[in-house]
């Protein structure tokens, strides 16, 4: 009786959903909903951006980045301030604009995140060819710290900066489209250069299809791996002239805050941080295997090593493994070559009501609770 009522609510939600995507204005729709889903489920703290509110204590120093953004900060090693030297994108953008406001960012921000939502849509959509499964994936990482994080962010951290234009260079096939993204995003927190393999991985799976990757494909200097090697090449020389130029660098070391000195959080990290999109592993190993693609694997698995191994080395570890975001895409590309849209559908629907069963928890510093709209609008945050 209890599997013939789910068989039954199964059905419905599909139909459902199946309906409400053949209305013309459907994408529209979907940002709209995941937008208010986010902020319901994860309340930012909105209170702290109001008149009169005490300034938020990163606003302050990034203030003064804004003003001088090629100086190195006047803070301690081991704090988040410490290890914004080479963040410039919005400063440079705000030293250029004159604005130097940080809740303009911010809101910003917000708008980027629309702008996400629209084109993981548009991109799942034309990976799946379906506009259901594309609306199960884009619900999923609504319900994950990915899908919060242009909104919750309120001290400033612009991660949703790096993630909007991390994935633009997934969806354009312009190379220097690419190049122009992955550089913005590089220089707005430089893990987006260790999420850029990746990217990287999904442009060869595109390129190559179904083909077996061999290692010669893999490194074989196309434009793909050329338009790469040019953003990875000219962020690290330039980053090295502003260094030996201007006496710019990050902490290091212990009084970095680096090292695996957190070890009763990483495994509440590591599922948090994705929740049920650790499923999306499942077809994306099946697909490997099946095609025996397993040079293919091991860029994948270098690649997300790259994002995860750092990521257990700091402090904020949901925000840091987060970047590892393109393998959901990559993941979908083998689901999709491995069921018909009905069963990848209903594998879609399961990961998408595991990612919202959980609680939205965060690992910054310490395991926190991202409060709901109610009770996070009654939240006091104003020592933030």
């Amino acid at each position: 009786m209890l599997f013939a009522n789910l068989s039954i609510l199964h059905a419905y939600m599909l139909k459902q959903l199946g309906q409400f995507c053949e209305h013309p204005y459907w994408r529209l729709y979907s940002i709209v909903i995941a937008f208010l889903l986010s902020i319901m489920f994860a309340f930012p703290a909105y209170d702290s951006m109001l008149p009169g509110a005490q300034k938020v204590k990163n606003h302050q120093h990034l203030e003064e980045q804004f003003e001088y953004p090629l100086q190195n900060p006047d803070a301690s090693p081991e704090t988040h301030q410490a290890k914004m030297v080479f963040r410039l994108t919005v400063p440079a953008l705000a030293n250029i604009s004159g604005v130097r406001n940080p809740k303009v960012y911010i809101l910003l921000q917000h708008l980027l995140g629309l702008g996400f939502f629209y084109f993981f849509l548009l991109l799942a959509e034309r990976l799946f060819e379906d506009k259901v499964s594309a609306l199960l994936l884009l619900l999923s990482i609504v319900a994950i710290y990915l899908g919060k994080s242009f909104f919750w962010d309120i001290q400033g951290w612009f991660d949703g900066l790096a993630f909007f234009f991390l994935l633009l260079s997934m969806y354009t096939k312009s190379p220097p489209v690419q190049w122009l993204c992955l550089s913005i995003a590089f220089w707005t927190d430089e893990r987006a250069i260790l999420a850029s393999g990746l990217i990287w991985c999904w442009w060869k799976i595109q390129y190559y299809e179904t083909e077996k990757l061999s290692f010669k494909k893999l490194i074989w200097p196309d434009r793909i791996t050329l338009t790469f090697v040019i953003a990875w090449g000219a962020y690290l020389a330039l980053r090295f002239w502003l260094g030996h130029t201007y006496g710019m660098q990050t902490p290091m070391g212990d009084s970095g805050a680096f090292g695996f000195q957190r070890w009763e959080v990483i495994v509440p990290a590591l599922f948090t941080a994705l929740e049920g999109t650790w499923l999306l592993f499942v077809p994306l190993l099946l697909g490997i295997k099946i095609n025996r693609s397993y040079w293919l694997l091991a860029a994948i698995a270098l690649g997300f090593l790259a994002v995860v191994i750092p990521a257990l080395t700091v402090a904020d570890m949901t925000r840091s493994l987060t970047y590892c975001f393109p393998i959901f895409l990559i993941a979908a590309y083998f689901l999709k070559d491995q069921v018909d849209i009905q069963d990848g559908q209903t594998y879609l629907l399961i990961i998408a009501i595991i990612c919202w069963l959980f609680p939205n928890f965060t690992v910054i510093s310490v395991l926190s609770w991202m409060h709901p709209i109610f009770p996070g609008i009654f939240v006091d945050h104003q020592h933030m």
